[in-house]
C-alpha cells in the first residue's frame, strides 16, 4: 500500500512499438507462468491495472496482450500534452475536476465548463484519450487512489545517474539500489501481524476518525 516494488527491467535502443511490445510478452509470459489470474481475471479484485504515460506502443501493446487489464492514463502527462493547444488556464483545473468526477453530474459540469472555454479542447481530449482511461467514475477497474505516474518517479529521477554507463555497470548499480531499498525498508518497516507496522497506524487511526464521527 503506497509502496513501490520494482518488478522488471529493460535494456533497449529506443522507446518504440516493438520495444514495448517485446517487454510487455516477457511480462505476459511471467505473469501468465505465476499468477495467472491476473490475466483472466474472475472479478475486479484480480485485475492487473497499469498506469503509464502513454509512451508510443505502450497502449497498443497493453490492449493486445492483457486485454483484461485496465490501463489508465498519468493526468499530468495528459495535461502538459493537452496544454500545447489549448492555453486557457482554467482548462487545467477543469481537466483535473473532470478526471477525479465520482459522479455523472461533476463530470458533465466540468465537460460542459471547457466546452464554454473552447470547444475544440473536449473533442480533442475525447479524441485521442477515450474517458475510460482517466475518468474516476468511467474507469472499469481500480486506480488505488493513483491518477498519475509520480509513485515511479523517484526512481526513474535516480535511473537518470546511471543511464549513461555501460550495460553491465548500469544494471550492477540497479541491483544495488534494489538492494538497499529493499534493506531500509526491511529496517523501518517490521511486520507487527499480516500487514506491517506503519500500515497498520494508518489503519488504527482511519478507524479512531471514523469512530468520533459516529
Amino acid at each position: 500500500m503506497g509502496k513501490l516494488f520494482p518488478l522488471a527491467f529493460a535494456v533497449v535502443d529506443a522507446e518504440n512499438d516493438a520495444n514495448w511490445r517485446w517487454f510487455l510478452e516477457n511480462l505476459h509470459t511471467v505473469v501468465e507462468r505465476t499468477a495467472p489470474d491476473f490475466i483472466n481475471p474472475a472479478n475486479v479484485d484480480n485485475q492487473l491495472t497499469f498506469l503509464s504515460d502513454r509512451q508510443k506502443g505502450l497502449c497498443e501493446g497493453v490492449e493486445t496482450l492483457f486485454p483484461q487489464s485496465p490501463h489508465g492514463f498519468c493526468i499530468l502527462h495528459l495535461i502538459r500534452n493537452f496544454r500545447i493547444k489549448f492555453k486557457h488556464p482554467a482548462l487545467k483545473n477543469l481537466l483535473w475536476k473532470a478526471a477525479k468526477a465520482t459522479t455523472k453530474e461533476d463530470y458533465d459540469e466540468a465537460i460542459a465548463n471547457m466546452k464554454g472555454i473552447d470547444p475544440g479542447s473536449v473533442i480533442c481530449l475525447q479524441t485521442h484519450a477515450p474517458a475510460e482511461h482517466w475518468v474516476e467514475i468511467y474507469f472499469p477497474g481500480k486506480r488505488y487512489g493513483h491518477y498519475t505516474s509520480n509513485i515511479a518517479e523517484s526512481l526513474n529521477s535516480w535511473l537518470l545517474q546511471v543511464r549513461d554507463l555501460p550495460i553491465l555497470p548500469m544494471m550492477e548499480a540497479i541491483r544495488h539500489k534494489m538492494m538497499e531499498l529493499f534493506e531500509e525498508r526491511r529496517h523501518r518497516e517490521k511486520d507487527t501481524a499480516l500487514i506491517v507496522s506503519t500500515i497498520a497506524e494508518k489503519i488504527q487511526s482511519a478507524k479512531v476518525i471514523r469512530a468520533r464521527q459516529c
